[in-house]
């Protein structure tokens, strides 16, 4: 796939959703956010597990119809199981043609070949970062899911540096941001691929003189 994708929602076996598949509000960043983030949890249903691909909606109610974005993946050895070490990123990624809000579009980027995609327990975390004060940022959103009958799905914001905390905080009306992944079980080695085996031999050899 292209590094930006364009009405791709995800959608299709090895999909990740935590959404009700529509989406009433969105959550995004005012102008004094210099760096803004939005993480949401993903935990496969099996392992191991290899993310692919991740998609997002994107909505406006003000401003230039585009939004640079950076996409990062974490871990989850932050507090209380939150973004931890952060694995790796893709950088300025562009999204245009931006509707008004309530319409959105997805867009999808390929994360395959990023560290950290590979989950062999647990879970990941991946986020959204953008720079508010940037003007054509402004009055940009991912749009996320707050029916009623849709459970909370963890996720955690950031603002300038400042610690994770619950997205519940900053937007009390969510329930799942929109971010959805692709997946599979990896495959497995290739044939003839050799693995190298260490052990530790405690018979000490005779020196010879």
């Amino acid at each position: 796939m292209s590094p930006l994708a364009t009405g791709d929602s995800c959608f299709g076996a090895g999909q990740e959703l935590h959404d009700d598949r529509s989406f009433e509000s969105g959550g995004g960043w005012n102008a004094t956010a210099l760096d803004g983030r939005i993480a949401v949890k993903f935990r496969p249903a099996s392992y191991p597990w290899k993310y692919n691909k991740l998609c997002l909606p994107l909505t406006k109610n003000a401003g230039a119809d585009s939004l640079v974005y950076d996409i990062l993946i974490y871990d989850s050895t932050g507090v209380g199981g939150g973004p931890g070490v952060m694995k790796d990123s893709v950088i300025g990624v562009v999204a245009r043609l931006i509707p008004n809000f309530a319409v959105y579009t997805w867009y999808a980027s390929d994360i395959s070949a990023k560290n950290g995609t590979l989950v062999n327990s647990g879970c990941i975390w991946i986020a959204i970062r953008w720079n508010a004060s940037i003007n054509s940022a402004a009055g940009k959103f991912i749009a996320y899911d707050n029916s009623a009958a849709t459970p909370v799905w963890p996720s955690m914001y950031s603002a300038n540096g400042a610690a994770w905390a619950s997205s519940n905080v900053a937007w009390p009306t969510y329930k799942a941001f929109g971010l959805r992944t692709m997946g599979q079980t990896p495959p497995p080695p290739v044939a003839g691929d050799s693995v190298l085996v260490i052990t530790n031999d405690s018979v000490l050899a005779t020196n010879l003189a």
